[in-house]
């Protein structure tokens, strides 16, 4: 579903696999430049209702105080054992970052998302709350995973939200339905 190039040439994937080269990597697997998996990535399995979840978009931390770590969202309400609704951050070993706390996240799939340079992420989809805030199809996350309520996009867009970028002046386009 989603590819994402990391400053060090390694590249993230994130899609509704269960493994990879035949090593389990349930939705997201990290791999070398060359394309082999980076086995020093090893994220718990991401699950929806205890079956794989989907991973639907990747950004990956640059040039801030989080470089290396990455934020997958798309279809899933865990990351192992911790309660992640289609939103968390993952440290660069692959475990969850729990200073990452998206609350009850949002309240369908995300389907897309772009990292702002001051470290925010912009997520759009088929949701229509984020923790429990009215947000349609799009909302903007805080560095540490909350809702950034400065961020109001009023009533929001009228249908899902499935591709966000950043421009640099830092306008967010987006694009869907």
């Amino acid at each position: 579903n989603d590819v994402a190039l990391a400053t060090n040439e390694t590249i993230y994937i994130g899609g509704d696999f269960t493994s990879y080269n035949g090593i389990a990597r349930t939705n997201v697997a990290r791999l070398l430049s060359v394309g082999l998996l980076d086995t020093l990535f090893s994220p718990p399995p991401i699950t929806l209702a205890g079956q794989p979840g989907s991973v639907r978009t990747i950004v990956v931390y640059t040039n801030t105080t989080n470089a290396g770590k990455v934020v997958i969202a798309g279809e899933f309400d865990s990351v192992g054992l911790d309660s992640r609704s289609r939103v968390a951050r993952l440290q660069t070993n692959g475990l969850i970052d729990a200073s990452f706390d998206p609350g009850t996240g949002a309240d369908n799939v995300v389907l897309a998302s772009a990292l702002q340079d001051d470290g925010k992420v912009v997520i759009g989809g088929l949701f229509s709350s984020f923790n429990g805030v009215v947000r349609n199809f799009i909302a903007r996350l805080n560095v540490d995973g909350s809702l950034d309520t400065g961020f109001d996009p009023g009533a929001g867009a009228d249908a899902p939200v499935r591709a966000i970028a950043i421009d640099n002046l830092g306008w967010i386009l987006i694009g869907g339905e």
